[in-house]
């Protein structure tokens, strides 16, 4: 896999996810095991997905564009980003209960592929 294909694989994961929380979002957070009784909670799932939306299409833009120094930020913005994700789920997971789900192992994936490509290849296109 190059880096062009796993910021188009980002791009897919991020985009679809978004669009099930815009369109859907009670299904949504009702497989991740939140109650969604609360309209304020509905809405911050839409927001949550609107904000997905934007950094898929970040990805989409960053594996169209040609290698920069913007690009390389990207980069490694997007390693920071789903490690973060993975702690914050796998605390969830841990310590509040939360259901276990596919996100988790997803998220690893990404944060070591982007990770190999910040840190272990930088020069690999």
């Amino acid at each position: 896999m190059n880096l062009r294909s796993l910021f188009y694989l980002n791009a897919i994961f991020l985009i679809s996810g978004s669009l099930a929380l815009i369109l859907a979002p009670a299904i949504v957070l009702e497989r991740q095991g939140f109650t969604t009784d609360n309209p304020e909670f509905l809405q911050l799932g839409s927001n949550s997905g609107g904000l997905m939306l934007c950094i898929g299409l970040v990805a989409w833009f960053a594996a169209r564009a040609a290698d920069s120094p913007f690009r390389r930020q990207v980069r490694l913005a997007f390693f920071i980003l789903h490690l973060t994700f993975v702690l914050i789920h796998t605390g969830a997971w841990l310590f509040n209960g939360i259901a276990l789900s596919i996100v988790i192992p997803v998220h690893f994936i990404f944060t070591l592929a982007f990770g190999y490509f910040q840190f272990v290849k930088p020069d690999a296109e």
